[in-house]
């Protein structure tokens, strides 16, 4: 224990574990989270203007909202798309335009030409006239006079016949849909993961009064706000603790104890692993600290109803623990392998890609494997408790695999301890 302690000071003496903290806490308090009492969550009453919305996969509500978004964005030749979860601004290519507008007549009926008429992209010139039958006309000398649709009209004549055919089944409109997130290069709306965004519904009374009860009786009020900050923390805790593991992994070499430490008896596994976990601890106690800063002021909103005084902590744990751990030993492992911090750029990239796959999640719902877990609701009750095993397992396999890494930083640590090894050096001098 001995040695726990002293890795423990070490860390929360050291000028990056204070860099840490501040960081961490104007990262939370720009989200919000202090603010909860302010937000309190009321029953609702029947009757009430808004009961709030859900996302729903009817069929009868996505495939016209979809359709019609897809027109806009094709008269435009500007798609928004997220592909490798990154915003991306599209133009598609004379060759993607045609197959788009195919797409679209598949669905609609309407004539392709009319549709590519109003693509509005200077890179992309039609010089087809377009009309229908009713274009033509025969007045009573036998002439024949051509009237030529301005391109409002033809807007407005898409616009009131833009909808799937009645021969069009939802998994048809789907595999379209498909087919134009792939021209568009992926990560669009049009997506399997994007597209139930189109099913917005209302809520009803008895579906917001439902929520009301879920958050009264299970979340006892105070797990509702201890799971919104967990949202938030656990953006944080994904990246930010890499600082620390890197800091003082390298901070040995550095003072030059390196050849001392590597003499002692302390075996390789009590070293790397009372090091882990000092740092998990240390920052565990900033995570804790200020979830009960947040969720304290919203007690005084319950008076007479029964709280949960140790939800804050239930959620520090089951929820941003693991990611705090796998953010750690990432950090331990590969400052460890290259004695560079190249850590913090595989962290950030793992954080950045994660983040933006988990905006799908967002509104309520669980990935099996991801690191960040979502659920930016203060309310959406029952689909956390729905999506509860998947959370459970989401987080005991990030844990698991946060142990696997430092069990190979101790194999790496031990062999570079026995001058096996010498870690792997990414930037060399040259003489």
């Amino acid at each position: 224990m001995m040695l726990f302690k002293k890795e423990f000071k070490k860390i929360i003496f050291s000028k990056t574990f204070l860099a840490v903290l501040i960081l961490t806490v104007i990262m939370i308090q720009v989200q919000g989270v202090f603010n909860f009492k302010n937000h309190e969550i009321e029953k609702p009453i029947f009757g009430q203007e808004d009961y709030g919305s859900n996302y729903e996969e009817i069929p009868e509500i996505i495939m016209p909202a979809a359709l019609e978004s897809l027109f806009f964005e094709f008269s435009r030749n500007n798609y928004t798309a997220y592909p490798i979860g990154l915003y991306k601004n599209v133009k598609l290519s004379s060759e993607k335009i045609e197959r788009m507008s195919e797409i679209i007549s598949d669905i609609t009926g309407i004539s392709k030409k009319i549709l590519l008429s109003n693509v509005e992209d200077e890179n992309y010139k039609q010089n087809n006239i377009v009309f229908d039958k009713d274009s033509i006309s025969k007045d009573n000398k036998d002439s024949f006079s051509i009237y030529i649709p301005k391109k409002d009209d033809t807007y407005e004549y898409i616009y009131d016949n833009l909808n799937p055919k009645d021969s069009i089944t939802y998994e048809e409109f789907s595999n379209y849909m498909n087919e134009a997130d792939d021209l568009i290069g992926g990560g669009s709306k049009y997506s399997d993961v994007y597209i139930k965004r189109f099913g917005v519904v209302d809520k009803s009374y008895e579906e917001a009064l439902e929520d009301y009860n879920y958050i009264k009786e299970k979340d006892n009020f105070t797990g509702a706000y201890s799971r919104l900050f967990s949202d938030y923390m656990g953006i944080i805790a994904s990246f930010i603790p890499v600082f620390l593991a890197v800091s003082i992994s390298l901070s040995d070499k550095y003072s030059k104890v390196q050849e001392l430490i590597y003499t002692r008896r302390t075996s390789s596994f009590k070293l790397i692993f009372y090091r882990y976990f000092a740092l998990v601890l240390s920052y565990m106690i900033i995570v804790i600290a200020l979830s009960y800063i947040s969720n304290i002021p919203t007690w005084g909103l319950y008076k007479g109803f029964e709280l949960d005084y140790f939800a804050a902590l239930k959620y520090d744990f089951v929820w941003v623990l693991p990611t705090v751990m796998a953010s750690l030993a990432v950090g331990m492992l590969l400052t460890e392998l290259t004695e560079t911090p190249i850590a913090i750029l595989v962290q950030f990239f793992w954080h950045w890609l994660d983040l933006n796959f988990g905006v799908a999640y967002m509104e309520g719902g669980f990935l099996k494997y991801s690191l960040i877990p979502r659920h930016n609701e203060l309310g959406n009750s029952k689909i956390f408790f729905d999506n509860l095993n998947t959370l459970y397992f989401n987080r005991v396999s990030l844990f698991l695999l946060s142990i696997i890494l430092v069990f190979v930083t101790v194999l790496i640590y031990d062999l570079k301890r026995r001058g096996i090894i010498h870690g792997i050096r990414l930037f060399r001098k040259h003489s």
